[in-house]
């Protein structure tokens, strides 16, 4: 059982072809040349010049020979233009079902339409042989480019972003290229960045290939969990764009060595060399997107391209307009203009003075705000004293009164909701980022995309789970919106077992590692060492854990998340190791110690998955309020057990 490493003993996976510890070959004796993609060999008969290959293409010439096969220069004599034709070698097409598996992926990428990927016009079987028609590109590849140095920043910057909008075409399309390297994009004398061979790497990543322990793909710019043999998506492409933009801006490989299994332990537990030290004049938000690019875990990375994309276009720059216009305008154009600056003017000082007027209300709003947060905090730690919570109610009124005048209640639906659960969670809407909102509605919009909220809301309905949740969190003087958390961690599966960490395997509903389920008495079970249900562990209890997470998340609420919810969320069982560190830095009260000023402060610090998951309870809390409106065919879960009047 398994597949042990004979280096350092580590059990591996069966289909493993490096060790995931040392990255020692699992089967040596066979060396990869890691300049190319594995798997070299010639179609089983050469083409001649001037002879035509399945009735319509009359072949020009031999264009070069890769690691996936040889690629000809050809005429389609029938549509009277110039393509490419690759040919597969015979070890990958032989299988009758691995070749039917790459034709079903190379029709997919077939129907791929965009400026940034090589169409391909055909893909088909002649003489034996599987081809692929595609489109012939007039330039050189990224690979022959990088030979004369590294590239201008402007020019590398434009290059990714062009082959991160053909990916995007592609993985909406459900198309992962699995083999993005700089031999397999075109430049074109235009400066077009073409992204080819799509498919190929799908029957690379074949079963039946990988039990011979086969590596294909550029070792170079394999992402850590390819590199391990494991299961793929479109996070793989991402970490070898990020490679790439490496390269392109340092002429440098971020992982070296000379054989390949040193450069997948490099590739496994190795950090670049930090790209300041290498090209100091890298703007900043650069260096940050070849960061999240190449997390070596994937929830760390970019979830997608289009966050890639986003980051990639760096801050907008506002541009003056030319004092030149003013000089072509006529005299009678010159009047009404200085007339509509005097009205302006006065315009002006009207709007200077409702803007102070509004300044000086959000001021008092603001005071007042972080004076119920003080005031939560002493009711979270007194849960009896009764005038502490007279207080809280009169002073909460008044920041309503001040918020309504303010005009947040004008705002839509979808904000109004999320300025609301801002509130619920500690955060003052006043100070509420524009981006934040932002972030929040792509957050939405994914728990749209399918029907996990509604299976995770049912699955709590279903079993009772709900009611206990909230009163065991009000309990704590908690937001019953806390609830949110075992929606995003299992979808309220209290069997559910995480891949390994390095603190140990996640278990149950609200997902304790090891550690913290000791510390919140916890027993844990006999099976605690392996990834599956325990009924003798305690974590797998419903109510046992329940009780747990509660006073775990108000002994972080009321220490060092000074009373911000959505601080809790972030410090939360992993994310314990990698926030407080960061809140210790802060002055301990709620004003200078909340989310806002942490995500000012330390954003780039937060780590990805972190930050993915606060923003994705959040936003499930925030469709929780009002389902319907967002599309989901069910009511308020929370509102029978806050509200009994609503059952």
């Amino acid at each position: 059982m398994g597949n042990r490493c004979p280096k350092c003993q580590f059990d591996n996976p069966d289909d493993t072809v490096y060790c995931g510890k040392c990255a020692a070959p699992l089967k040596p004796g066979e060396e990869i040349d890691i300049s190319v993609t594995k798997t070299i060999s010639k179609p089983s008969e050469e083409l001649a010049i001037g002879t035509t290959f399945a009735g319509k293409y009359k072949i020009i010439g031999e264009l070069g020979r890769g690691g996936m096969g040889v690629v000809y220069e050809a005429e389609d004599t029938k549509l009277k233009r110039r393509v490419a034709l690759k040919f597969l070698p015979p070890e990958l097409t032989g299988d009758r079902e691995a070749r039917e598996r790459f034709v079903r992926e190379a029709q997919a990428a077939a129907a791929l339409e965009h400026p940034n990927i090589c169409t391909v016009y055909e893909v088909d079987e002649a003489d034996g042989q599987t081809f692929i028609a595609m489109s012939y590109i007039e330039g050189q590849s990224l690979k022959d480019k990088l030979k004369d140095g590294l590239l201008d920043i402007d020019e590398a910057k434009d290059i990714a972003l062009q082959v991160a909008k053909g990916l995007k075409e592609a993985h909406e399309k459900g198309i992962v290229h699995r083999d993005i390297k700089p031999a397999n994009i075109m430049l074109t004398s235009k400066g077009h960045a073409k992204i080819t061979d799509f498919g190929l790497a799908k029957l690379s990543g074949g079963v039946d290939l990988t039990k011979t322990s086969t590596i294909l793909g550029t070792v170079f710019y394999m992402s850590p969990e390819q590199a391990r043999g494991e299961e793929v998506d479109h996070r793989t492409d991402i970490w070898s764009l990020g490679v790439i933009l490496y390269e392109m801006l340092t002429n440098e490989r971020p992982f070296k060595g000379k054989q390949d299994h040193a450069i997948i332990y490099s590739i496994l537990h190795d950090e670049p060399s930090a790209l300041v030290s290498l090209r100091p004049n890298v703007p900043e938000f650069i260096e940050q997107v070849i960061s999240n690019s190449m997390a070596k875990d994937v929830v760390n990375r970019y979830q997608n391209v289009h966050e890639l994309i986003h980051d990639l276009k760096g801050p907008s720059v506002l541009t003056p307009a030319s004092d030149q216009v003013y000089k072509k305008l006529k005299v009678k154009h010159k009047i009404i203009l200085v007339g509509l600056v005097l009205l302006l003017l006065i315009t002006g000082i009207y709007a200077t003075y409702q803007h102070f007027k509004i300044q000086n209300q959000k001021q008092i709003a603001t005071e007042l705000f972080y004076k119920i947060q003080e005031q939560n905090l002493q009711i979270t730690q007194l849960t009896n004293d009764e005038n502490a919570w007279k207080v809280f109610a009169s002073d909460n009124m008044e920041y309503d009164h001040i918020i309504n005048k303010l005009g947040y209640g004008k705002k839509s639906t979808e904000e109004r909701l999320i300025f609301h659960m801002a509130r619920i969670f500690g955060e003052s809407e006043l100070g509420l980022p524009k981006s934040f909102t932002r972030e929040v509605k792509h957050y939405i919009k994914r728990w749209q995309t399918d029907d996990e909220f509604f299976r995770g809301i049912k699955r709590a309905q279903n079993n009772n789970y709900i009611e206990y949740i909230v009163n065991e969190f009000g309990r704590h003087n908690l937001a019953p919106q806390f609830f949110y958390m075992a929606l995003n961690e299992t979808g309220f599966n209290t069997d559910a077992c995480s891949p390994l960490t390095k603190f140990g395997y996640a278990k149950g509903m609200w997902q304790f590692i090891p550690i913290t389920a000791r510390i919140y008495d916890l027993e844990l079970g006999p099976l605690a060492h392996l990834p599956e249900y325990d009924p003798q562990d305690e974590r797998h209890d419903f109510r046992k854990s329940t009780q747990a997470a509660a006073r775990y998340i108000r002994y972080i609420y009321e220490t060092d998340a000074q009373a911000s919810g959505l601080l809790a969320l972030a410090c939360y069982n992993l994310g314990e190791q990698r926030i407080i560190r960061l809140l210790k830095k802060m002055p301990k009260n709620p004003r200078d110690r909340n989310f806002w000023r942490l995500m000012e402060e330390y954003g780039d610090q937060i780590p990805r998955d972190t930050y993915v998951y606060v923003f994705r309870i959040f936003s499930a809390a925030v469709i929780g309020e009002n389902p319907r409106y967002f599309g989901i065919d069910l009511d308020n879960p929370l509102l029978p057990f806050i509200n009994p009047d609503a059952k």
